[in-house]
């Protein structure tokens, strides 16, 4: 499989408008998983079409600016175990866009824990890697999907919004819940061996706090301190993973999947106050601002084996990826979305 190439950089944008219906695959997403099974789609000649209610794509892999900074609040990094997305990846390595960031980070309790895994970067934010993805794919954002059903062409997956989008082939690459919601939205039913292994798969869930900071962060070298997990799993400096590196500290935090989940509906002062306190010798500078961001579905706790699932009802197949199948790292989905597409193409003759 040949490694993804762009055109330049100035010429890159993302689609946002819908292609003619019916396509050959529809994709509800524009995750990881989401975006690697459309480009993949799209070179072994299949018409594709992406749908995510999100106001960019990337899902988790997430980035957001406060004022001069700019936070990864989602995914941290990734790590590349597999030559197939190593090769996937490797012009964007060579032109600088995604970095080794480090091998190990610093301790909450004092030292590092150092190994040879190379974890990498976007360095001007890792939402960065998404938007590569999307370059020249069909994706339309901000567009809710309420319910899919069979019929028609295949499928017919309708948004809250009223509009119909029609294609032969369904991809779900939301959280699974979120998937199985959809379907029931709609009254479509799979094999129930493969429902009942769909819903069994749970989520931990994951407060971020994020903060902008009047001067350098105290958090040590590279950029990154793990903690116990409790109440904060994971502390990081973006600051230090920008290239040339902020002045300014600028802090995610994320707190641990018990405290997130005991303090989910909890006020957000109340939270800011406790997860800043529980981080403040780390702190270095005043705090510029803060905010919080809730993720309901942060990590698959009991991920399946399959990289992907595929299933069908009525006779109208639907594949379900994402990072919880396979594993639930970023490679993980990269890879799910890549055999979705292999999968799909085996499904989809060419036009």
């Amino acid at each position: 499989m040949a490694a993804w190439r762009l055109p330049p950089r100035r010429a890159q944008r993302l689609l946002m408008t819908a292609p003619p219906a019916p396509v050959d695959v529809l994709i509800v997403g524009a995750g990881l998983a989401g975006l690697c099974a459309a480009r993949e789609l799209q070179r072994a000649g299949r018409s594709v079409c992406v749908l995510d209610k999100g106001r960019g794509v990337g899902g988790r892999l997430a980035s957001r600016s406060m004022g001069a900074a700019v936070l990864d609040h989602g995914a941290q990094f990734f790590t590349l175990r597999s030559d197939q997305s190593r090769n996937l990846l490797a012009a964007w390595f060579e032109d600088g866009t995604l970095q080794e960031w480090a091998r190990g980070f610093a301790l909450a309790g004092g030292g590092k824990k150092l190994d040879e895994v190379p974890r990498y970067i976007a360095p001007q934010g890792m939402n960065v890697l998404a938007k590569l993805l999307a370059t020249g794919v069909p994706v339309t954002i901000g567009t809710r999907v309420a319910s899919v059903r069979t019929g028609g062409a295949g499928w017919a997956v309708h948004t809250e919004s009223g509009a119909v989008f029609d294609a032969h082939t369904l991809l779900l690459t939301p959280p699974v819940p979120q998937s199985l919601a959809l379907l029931a939205a709609g009254d479509v039913q799979i094999d129930a061996v493969q429902a009942a292994a769909l819903g069994g798969i749970e989520y931990k869930r994951c407060i971020a706090l994020l903060a902008s900071l009047h001067g350098p962060s105290a958090v040590p070298a590279p950029g990154a301190v793990w903690f116990d997990g409790e109440p904060v799993s994971w502390l990081a400096d973006n600051a230090q993973k920008r290239s040339p590196k902020d002045s300014d500290g600028a802090l995610t935090i994320h707190a641990g999947p018990q405290y997130s989940l005991e303090n989910w509906d909890e006020p957000d002062e109340v939270v800011t106050r406790e997860l800043f306190g529980a981080v403040h010798r780390f702190l270095g500078a005043a705090v510029r601002e803060a905010q919080l961001q809730r993720w309901r579905y942060s990590q698959p706790v009991n991920p399946l084996a399959e990289r992907c699932l595929v299933s069908s009802a009525g006779g109208e197949p639907v594949v379900f990826a994402g990072d919880a199948f396979g594993g639930p790292r970023v490679e993980g989905a990269i890879l799910s979305g890549l055999a979705a597409a292999e999968q799909i193409v085996a499904l989809v003759p060419a036009a």
